[in-house]
């Protein structure tokens, strides 16, 4: 589940009329001790809660959100391990209500699983975004972003919610579309950053950070956001414009990196690394040591923006960290070790080599895709990979044939040459002709030479994102 996905709707009213939602409130309550009301056995029906019960489910729901949050480790290990408990009775719980013969229960015990990432009934959800009642629209637009892959969120649908009637549907669905990398409800967001509610300042910023080109269109409204005491505010608005590509962030995200909340740490890493990549990989340099630390991390998802991070952190500095050889051979993650080990290349350093080999031998295409780009980085270095790029330039996948045949290229195989040349044809894209171009130059081709040059010196109109003509210059 993606943590910038919104969060399922707690309103008194909605609780009120769900007797589903209301038996997972009761199941919270229960294993927090409270001993206010209780939670159903097996094969029971959701509860069908009175106000005196929904009072004290709130009262469970916020004890347990209280003690995930605390301090003392042993609070939220104890907080983690009740939850655990009755997970799978909650879940059984709610299946059997999503077929319950009275529509209020279907529906809620339906939302409720899809906000718990249970895709089975997303067409259901789906449907719900109808409902004539707002609540329900709103709490499906929320279903919809975490149990359905970012891809497949159903953006026809969802478009004209971005102009309901109801501020609160609006504004999820205009949420839920930048989650989904459509600009459609940058308008609403704009807006929803002046507002005066808090959580929506935040969402707003969180959201704009997934549609770049949005965040840049509202860069004055995240700007003025700076100035807001409130230090969670200042941190999405900070990350918002990292995405959207303002390199005076750099500083303020390279302290959210040391940050106590390890989602700020990790999103303010996924910024720095899209602000090099795109833009200026020097700008990130100077935060290699902070970048480095992240590696040991006990967030896994930090980790891997810390890796992915190291790649544009070289600068002129060819030498290999140690942490970074220990990331790539014995880090517990094996998209930590990817990435690591993609950031050893960029280094030159072959002691990569083996895990771009499992990677490019690996079904997940994009993998292969990473990894011949990786070999690629690595110009000579990857000559023990050589076999393996060969069988990747009979690859169905375009992108990740030419890649490969550029990773040859650069070793200084002359047997992809037509291949090579092929890549250089105008109708590709300029990312793609670049590393076509940069092996041919490699094999000594003046043509090729000079469209490399070329391509290097018109990049930044060609779209070529700056961590790929970095990368490109480090093999000159």
């Amino acid at each position: 589940m993606d943590p910038k996905a919104p969060l399922a709707s707690r309103r008194t009213a909605s609780r009120r009329r769900c007797t589903a939602y209301g038996f997972v409130l009761g199941a919270v309550l229960a294993i927090c001790g409270a001993g206010l009301t209780h939670a159903g056995s097996r094969s029971s029906k959701a509860l069908s809660p009175g106000h005196t019960e929904t009072a004290a489910a709130d009262i469970g729901l916020r004890t347990l959100l209280h003690s995930l949050e605390s301090p003392v480790p042993t609070t939220r290990a104890t907080a983690a391990r009740s939850a655990a408990r009755v997970a799978g009775e909650l879940h059984q719980a709610l299946v059997y209500a999503s077929g319950d013969p009275d529509p209020a229960t279907r529906t809620w015990s339906q939302l409720a699983l899809a906000l718990g990432g249970d895709s089975a009934g997303a067409e259901d959800v789906e449907r719900t975004l109808g409902d004539p009642a707002p609540e329900l629209r709103e709490a499906a637009l929320r279903a919809l972003a975490t149990s359905v892959p970012r891809e497949r969120i159903p953006r026809q649908v969802v478009r004209p919610l971005a102009g309901d009637t109801d501020p609160d549907v609006r504004f999820s669905a205009a949420c839920l579309l930048a989650y989904a990398g459509d600009a459609a409800g940058a308008a609403e967001l704009s807006a929803a950053l002046r507002g005066r509610s808090r959580n929506q300042r935040v969402r707003a910023a969180q959201a704009l950070a997934d549609v770049p080109s949005a965040a840049r269109e509202a860069t004055s409204h995240l700007r003025a956001l700076l100035h807001q005491p409130d230090s969670g505010v200042q941190s999405w608005s900070m990350i918002a414009l990292g995405f959207a590509g303002e390199l005076d962030m750099v500083p303020r995200l390279g302290q959210l990196l040391s940050s106590d909340d390890w989602e700020l740490r990790w999103y303010a890493a996924k910024a720095l690394f899209a602000l090099a990549y795109m833009y200026d990989p020097n700008a990130v340099v100077p935060l290699r040591a902070r970048a480095l630390a992240l590696l040991a991390d006990p967030a896994t998802k930090v980790r891997v923006a810390a890796a992915r991070l190291l790649m544009c952190c070289g600068g002129g500095d060819r030498a290999t960290p140690d942490a970074l050889v220990t990331a790539t051979t014995t880090d517990s993650s094996r998209e930590v070790r990817n990435w690591a080990a993609c950031a050893l290349a960029e280094l030159g350093d072959a002691r990569s080599v083996a895990e771009l080999q499992r990677l490019l031998r690996g079904p997940d295409q994009a993998s292969r895709l990473t990894a011949a780009r990786a070999a690629a980085c690595l110009g000579e270095e990857a000559s023990p990979l050589a076999a393996d790029l060969r069988c990747l330039t009979e690859e169905g996948d375009d992108a990740t044939r030419m890649m490969a045949g550029a990773a040859l290229g650069i070793t200084g195989d002359a047997s992809v040459l037509e291949l090579l040349r092929e890549g250089c044809s105008a109708e590709r894209a300029p990312i793609g002709r670049l590393w076509a171009a940069a092996a041919l130059a490699r094999l000594g081709d003046p043509e090729g030479t000079a469209l490399r040059d070329s391509l290097l010196g018109d990049a930044a109109g060609l779209g070529i994102p700056a961590g790929e003509v970095a990368a490109v210059r480090r093999l000159l």
